[in-house]
């Protein structure tokens, strides 16, 4: 009867580590190459609760340009976003791809995103090109979606 516990319990261990290393591989994800019409910067920036670092990708040749901030899902982090980044970059567009600073604290991640992204318009973190007034998005994937949504409502 023991021994067939042990085994049991082996199984479930063995499937768990399986698990794990799968979930570790489906967080791996390459960067893209950065054109040379895009200028990209990794920044951290301290907000009044939290520290984020973000990822900038700007449209190099324009003077104003409207604002994206691209924010990932549950267990991912902003390189899983990084070719939207680029691609958005472009099109025109500033570009921000944050990493949430926490793992599942929605409301408090939601606010840190909309100070991040009041810390963008007042033109804060970079010189040129001027975030346009009043032209910001916010995007998100799957829990990123839920607290652009959070972020959204303040």
């Amino acid at each position: 009867m023991k021994s067939n516990w042990f085994r049991w319990l082996v199984r479930v261990f063995a499937v768990l580590v399986v698990l794990i290393l799968l979930a570790g591989l489906g967080n791996c994800t390459s960067q893209p190459k950065i054109p040379e019409n895009v200028l990209h910067s990794t920044q951290t920036i301290t907000l009044s609760k939290d520290t984020v670092t973000a990822d900038v990708y700007l449209p190099k040749g324009v003077e104003t340009a409207p604002v994206v901030m691209v924010v990932h899902g549950f267990t991912r982090s902003r390189k899983n976003m990084s070719g939207w980044g680029v691609l958005l970059a472009q099109q025109g567009l500033i570009v921000i791809v944050p990493t949430m600073p926490k793992l599942s604290a929605n409301v408090r991640n939601g606010r840190a995103m909309r100070e991040l992204l009041d810390e963008v318009m007042a033109g804060k973190l970079f010189t040129a090109p001027r975030p346009q007034p009043e032209k910001a998005a916010l995007v998100g994937c799957s829990m990123g979606g839920c607290v652009t949504v959070l972020a959204a409502e303040k």
